[in-house]
């Protein structure tokens, strides 16, 4: 099947995939993941180029496929999905040409004897080894991740993050959320500098009682601040710290049933249904700008019980507010993360710069780097 929405062509899957083109390409040895990744990339923000679905690659494969989207200029990154390939050292060869062109993403499945088994049946494919095939691909420049959702949060990461770097900020209310977010950004690489002293007093004025962190992660104890503490907040952080990608941990749930109840209890007006979130889009468009920064928002804790899905339409419509804005959603700090993380490796490889440190990379800062 082929889909290529700047020409108006699609054939299977696809007959209603987004006609609005965009800059991903998609090569996929399997119908059923070029189809799930294409109705799913346009709730993300994600446009698409071509996308080709080849199965067992009988005239046309992966090789030939990933040349042309090399050498096509509506192209500028390229997902893949992988069971196997005729000529390894052609394919290899192809690879690493185009990554010194554009990122590549590949999920390569078949890599244990219950995968190799279901490829062989499926496309006929030799699966491989898979401390083989990864250190093949990291060799040829490629990122390769594993599921769907991994390559969607890399293509997330890629889309909206052009001032990337391995420094990050956390801002949430939750204790919990600051350590396990800490454990797995350490796990992948990335780094959480400590706020110099100078930081953390001015961040300090905003809570009057103990119970918060001022180090980072920076947790504001309550989930639902006022909206202009928590834009104070951000503007510190942005403006003083040496951070490159600031992640803010939002508790849907929270915001949206327990804030309102508490509000009724009071007799005080509540809140329409998600305008506490979408308050925020302005000020944190401006800091994006004015710091040269990134802001990534997770909208965790969402709802689970069937008597609150207005919440879920309250999570979908503040997602897209943020993302038409140029600033990501993700539904979990753990896929910010490894998207983050996957993108980093991916633009780090394309710059060359995969063994280098970090230029600029300090503990603290006295004012806007």
């Amino acid at each position: 099947g082929i889909h290529v929405p700047g020409a108006g062509l699609t054939l299977l899957p696809g007959f209603d995939f987004s006609p609005e083109p965009g800059p991903f390409g998609v090569i996929s040895q399997s119908g059923g993941a070029a189809t799930d990744l294409g109705h799913e990339a346009p709730s993300l923000g994600l446009r698409l180029s071509k996308v080709v679905s080849f199965g067992n690659g009988c005239d046309l494969e992966a090789a030939s496929l990933l040349e042309y989207l090399a050498a096509d200029p509506g192209t500028l990154y390229i997902a893949v999905y992988l069971e196997g390939v005729h000529d390894g050292r052609r394919f290899l060869d192809i690879l690493r040409r185009t990554t010194r062109k554009k990122p590549v993403i590949v999920w390569k499945a078949g890599l244990t004897p219950l995968g190799r088994r279901a490829a062989q049946s499926h496309t006929a494919s030799m699966g491989g080894n898979h401390k083989i095939w990864d250190g093949l691909l990291r060799q040829a420049g490629a990122t390769p991740v594993q599921g769907l959702d991994d390559m969607l949060d890399t293509l997330v990461a890629l889309n909206y993050l052009k001032h990337m770097g391995p420094r990050i900020a956390f801002l949430g209310g939750g204790g919990a959320i600051g350590v396990f977010s800490s454990d797995q950004a350490s796990q992948l690489g990335l780094e959480v500098p400590v706020f110099s002293p100078e930081t953390q007093d001015r961040l300090r004025r905003f809570f009057p009682t103990p119970g918060n962190s001022m180090k980072n992660p920076l947790d504001t104890g309550s989930p639902a601040l006022p909206l202009d503490t928590v834009v104070s907040l951000c503007q510190t952080v942005l403006t003083r710290e040496p951070i490159d990608i600031l992640i803010m941990v939002m508790l849907l749930r929270t915001l949206e049933v327990e804030v309102p109840s508490f509000y009724a209890m009071n007799s005080m007006a509540p809140t329409t249904e998600g305008s506490y979130l979408k308050g925020l889009i302005e000020p944190l468009v401006e800091l994006k700008g004015s710091t040269g920064k990134e802001v990534v928002m997770v909208f965790d804790n969402r709802a689970h019980l069937a008597s609150e899905t207005a919440v879920e339409v309250v999570y979908r419509e503040s997602r897209d507010a943020f993302q038409r804005a140029g600033i990501p959603v993700y539904p979990s700090v753990t896929k910010a993360l490894r998207g983050i993380h996957h993108a980093l490796m991916a633009r780090r490889r394309l710059t060359g710069l995969l063994d280098s440190p970090p230029k600029g990379r300090t503990t603290h800062s006295n004012g806007p780097k």
